[in-house]
Parts: structure tokens; sequence; C-alpha cells
């Protein structure tokens, strides 16, 4: 059994689920917008724009499955693109 206090021992039998394979990561809005090195606002206007739905909440937060990371992902790149392209329409 596990000790109170700063000496207490780990339970051998608990599953540990935070970064274990097959689980799908749950994210918030600032945690995606840290892994794509974007803005919140960037996240929030994909998200609000696309109505994605999250799959909980948490209080007033919206939590979303490590998927939509790829799809705004997917989206910046292709934004990214169509930016270069009209750039270089420009030019010519």
């Amino acid at each position: 059994m596990a000790k109170d206090g700063p000496n207490k021992r780990k339970d051998p039998n608990k599953v540990h689920l935070r970064n274990s394979p097959g689980i799908p990561q749950l994210l918030g809005v600032g945690e995606m917008a840290k892994r794509l090195g974007v803005r919140t606002h960037v996240v929030f206007k994909y998200v609000n724009t696309r109505r994605i739905q999250p799959v909980a909440w948490a209080g007033s937060a919206r939590i979303f499955d490590e998927s939509v990371l790829d799809e705004i992902r997917n989206w910046l790149d292709d934004r990214a693109e169509k930016k270069m392209n009209s750039r270089r329409k420009q030019t010519a």
C-alpha cells in the first residue's frame, strides 16, 4: 500500500495512461497551438469555422482528440502554400 507524504511508494499495479501507445491524447486549444507553433487564436479560428466538436469539456475549456491536430496542421500547410503561390503570381 502507498504511504501518504513525500516518501510514498508507487503502486506497481497502477497503469500510467499519459504516454501509453494506443491511448489517444486529448488536447486543449493552448496545447495544440504550442505543438503547431502558432498563436491560440489561429487554432480557435479553425475549430470555430469548421465547427469541430470537442470530445470533452474541462470546465469551460474544450478538449479535442489528437486527430484534430493533424487536420489543423494540414490546413496550415495548405494556407502557407496558397500564400506562396499568390506571391509568385504577383512577382511574375
